[in-house]
C-alpha cells in the first residue's frame, strides 16, 4: 500500500505495465468448495447446482475470480460493497491511513485496470497461475481468501469450507514431498533472494534454515484439514472441542486395562472404539453448564440472568 501511495513522489518507477499488474493482483488478493470427505479425498469436485461452478484448476479459478471482480466493478452497489470490505481489511495492516486512501480512489483504479481485466486468462498468467504445476496449492489456498472475500460481495454461498479441505490436502502432499521443498527452496532463491544483490546470501541462508521449520509446522497444522480450516475462517468452528478425543482414549484405557478383565479387553477396545467418541459428542452437544446446574438445582431464575 506504502509504495502506492509514494508512486508519484518516487523517480525511479517501476515499469507501468508491472506496475498495473501488481496494483491488480493486491486488488484481487485483498478482495479475498466437494460434496465431502471422499470427494476432497480423491480430488472430486462437487456438480452442485443453483449457481455453484466445478473449478478444474487453479487457473480456471483464477479466471473467473476475475470475471467476478469485472462485474462487481461494473456494479455501483456491488462496487460500494466492496470499499467497505476493503476498508475493514485496512484496519489489520500497519498502513491504515495509506490503505484508505487507496480505498477511497478504487474506482479511479479499477477504471484505468478496465483494458487488463478483458482478458482474464492472460491477467491470471501473469501472475503465473496458468501452466505452473509446482505452486497449484500455494495458489489455491490465496486464492480461497479472495474468492471468499468475493462472495460477501456477490452474496453468493459457495464451497470454500471444502474446497480449503482439498487445498489443505494438496498442500500436505507437497510439504511432505522432499523433492518439491527443493524446488520451493531454489524457487525462492531464484525469483527474491537473487534480487536482494548484496543481501542474496544472508536471504539464501535465512531460507535454508527457517524453511525446513516452516514445511514441519505446515505438515503439524495440515494434519487435521477440517481444523486448519477452520482456524484460518474457511470452515465454522468445530462446536466439539479437540478435547474429547482424547478424553475418550482416557476412558477406554481406563475401563478396557484397567477395570474388566483381560479376556475382555479386546472386545471393550472395539466396542469403545466404535461407540464412545460418538457419545461424548452427543453428550456435549445436549448438555449445556446452565442446563446441568438446573437439573441438580443448584441454578435458579435469579443466578440465570
Amino acid at each position: 500500500m506504502k509504495e502506492i501511495n509514494c508512486e508519484a513522489e518516487t523517480s525511479a518507477r517501476p515499469p507501468p505495465i508491472i506496475m498495473k499488474y501488481t496494483v491488480l493482483f493486491a486488488l484481487l488478493a485483498a478482495c479475498s468448495a466437494f460434496d465431502k470427505e471422499s470427494m476432497l479425498k480423491h480430488n472430486k469436485i462437487s456438480n452442485e447446482p443453483a449457481g455453484i461452478v466445478s473449478i478444474t484448476s487453479t487457473c480456471d479459478e483464477c479466471q473467473k475470480l476475475v470475471n467476478r471482480f469485472k462485474e462487481a466493478a461494473e456494479d455501483p452497489k456491488k462496487l460500494a460493497e466492496l470499499k467497505l470490505l476493503l476498508n475493514v481489511f485496512c484496519h489489520e495492516t500497519s498502513y491504515v491511513d495509506e490503505c484508505r486512501m487507496f480505498v477511497s480512489r478504487l474506482d479511479v483504479i479499477i477504471k484505468k485496470l478496465e483494458p487488463y481485466l478483458e482478458d482474464a486468462h492472460h491477467v491470471c498468467k501473469s501472475f503465473h497461475m496458468c501452466s505452473n504445476s509446482r505452486l497449484e496449492a500455494f495458489h489455491r489456498i490465496g486464492l480461497l481468501y479472495a474468492k471468499k472475500a468475493m462472495n460477501e460481495v456477490d452474496g453468493m454461498n459457495d464451497f470454500v469450507c471444502d474446497e480449503c479441505q482439498f487445498a489443505a490436502r494438496e498442500l500436505k502432499i507437497i510439504v511432505e514431498d522432499k523433492n518439491k521443498q527443493k524446488e520451493i527452496r531454489d524457487f525462492l532463491s531464484r525469483n527474491l533472494c537473487l534480487y536482494l544483490k548484496r543481501y542474496q546470501g544472508m536471504c539464501d541462508e535465512l531460507i535454508e534454515q527457517f524453511l525446513p521449520e516452516v514445511f514441519q509446522e505446515l505438515d503439524s497444522l495440515l494434519k487435521d484439514p477440517r481444523q486448519a480450516c477452520s482456524d484460518v475462517g474457511f470452515c465454522p468452528h468445530l462446536s466439539a472441542p479437540r478435547k474429547l478425543n482424547s478424553m475418550a482414549a482416557a476412558i477406554q484405557a481406563l475401563a478396557c486395562d484397567f477395570i474388566l478383565p483381560s479376556n475382555f479387553t479386546a472386545s471393550c477396545n472395539d466396542f469403545l472404539t466404535f461407540y464412545l467418541p460418538t457419545v461424548l459428542y452427543m453428550t456435549y452437544e445436549q448438555f449445556t453448564p446452565e442446563g446441568i446446574c438446573t437439573k441438580i438445582k443448584s441454578c435458579d431464575s435469579i443466578s440465570r440472568e
